[in-house]
């Protein structure tokens, strides 16, 4: 099963992302405006977390997804 990590570019996700692949999965989709790969196998998807209709389209086919990001649109 996939896990993806939403807003991957950051502090958080960078390390979340080298914890799932040490001692879960190798299995991880990275999303991001533009997306760096952190591990060799991980799988980048392109999309802005500020749009609504994009936040959903990553997470099809993940077992989990992790926001790492706060969004200031949320207050908006």
């Amino acid at each position: 099963m996939i896990q993806t990590i939403l807003g991957s570019n950051g502090p958080i996700g960078h390390e979340l992302a080298l914890e799932l692949y040490r001692k879960y999965t190798h299995n991880i989709r990275l999303v991001s405006r533009h997306p760096i790969r952190i591990n060799s196998d991980d799988e980048l998807v392109t999309a802005d977390m500020t749009s609504y209709l994009e936040k959903g389209r990553p997470t099809i086919n993940s077992c989990k997804f992790f926001l790492t990001q706060l969004l200031d649109t949320l207050n908006e």
